[in-house]
């Protein structure tokens, strides 16, 4: 989902949107890997397309550094995986804001009507922020294939229980879910 059609949503105020935990096929039955492509599938949703470009092309672009074997370089690749994860973590709320400001201010322009103050409902920016910490670990090479290995079924986990658990806060909240 782009946070341009987030924002849309926001400014427009419109209730379109499927309900995630209503129409999507159950998870019982699925092979293990198929609950978790579903869960990181519903996950996306959550997230700006921004985001979900950034993310990966950092993580790209960190992993193609050439980098001697001394320590501290070994270090360096080590942390700069984490410091664009929670860089990108920090701004996909932000942005989702920004933008959602830049979409009513344009909706009240082209209505002709005076701006109004701008009071975003907190829960979409902070599902998205929710999102992003677990999607995440799904783009490739963010962590080691060791460490993908070790934790993988925890990963799944967590994508499987959180795009449960922001499905159910939407419903309780009636907010439409992301398109």
């Amino acid at each position: 989902m782009s946070l341009n059609s987030l924002a849309r949503r926001h400014a427009a105020g419109t209730k379109a949107g499927r309900m995630l935990a209503a129409t999507s096929p159950p998870l019982a039955g699925s092979t293990p890997a198929a609950k978790r492509e579903k869960a990181f599938e519903t996950l996306g949703r959550y997230l700006p397309a921004e985001t979900m470009a950034v993310f990966p092309a950092a993580i790209a672009a960190i992993v193609a550094i050439p980098l001697s074997t001394s320590p501290a370089a070994q270090h360096l690749r080590e942390v700069l995986p984490w410091a664009a994860y929670w860089v990108c973590a920090a701004l996909t709320p932000v942005i989702y804001l920004l933008t959602a400001l830049a979409k009513q201010r344009e909706a009240e322009r082209q209505a002709g009507t005076t701006p109004q103050p701008f009071r975003p409902h907190p829960w979409p920016p902070t599902a998205a922020f929710i999102a992003f910490l677990v999607w995440a670990f799904s783009v490739t090479n963010f962590i080691t294939a060791d460490q993908m290995k070790a934790w993988d079924a925890l990963i799944a986990f967590a994508a499987v229980f959180v795009s449960s658990l922001l499905s159910l806060v939407d419903r309780a909240l009636g907010l439409p879910s992301p398109d």
